[in-house]
């Protein structure tokens, strides 16, 4: 599955939690479900403003991808670009650097993160150090 089909699917996901948030406020604003919980409203308030931030967050990044060129004549790590790093101990994971909010585990990397600005303008063959990570980048592309 690719990073947009990914994105897509977490897009769709959050959009069935949030529907079912704002349902259930439905349900305690026509008094169909107990105030007495206390805070009950006040959670599923909470709980849907947190989720439409995350909504817009991964509906941001998808724009951002599908607005990226599908070449561009660069050798160096720009914004858009797919980066392969090797790991110490042979692991390998691949990156794309985007100008909005990142999930590493989507394989979304923020150019505002400590790794996105250490990525930028490097070439295949750089070795970056973020932290206590050590990584050499591997493969470049747009």
């Amino acid at each position: 599955m690719d990073l947009l089909s990914k994105l897509r699917g977490k897009k769709d996901e959050l959009q069935k939690i949030l529907k079912e948030k704002i349902r259930k406020a439905g349900e305690v604003d026509s008094g169909l479900q107990s105030w007495s919980s206390g805070g009950f409203r006040n959670d599923l308030e909470n709980e849907r403003e947190s989720l439409e931030r995350q909504l817009s967050t991964v509906e941001n990044q998808i724009k951002e991808i599908e607005s990226l060129p599908t070449t561009l004549l660069h050798s160096n790590v720009v914004i858009g670009s797919l980066v392969t790093l090797e790991f110490e101990g042979g692991v390998t994971k691949t990156y794309l650097l985007i100008n909005s909010p990142g999930d590493p585990n989507l394989g979304l990397i923020s150019t505002f993160s400590p790794l996105g600005k250490e990525l930028l303008g490097r070439k295949i063959g750089d070795r970056i150090e973020v932290k206590e990570t050590k990584a050499k980048v591997t493969r470049i592309t747009y």
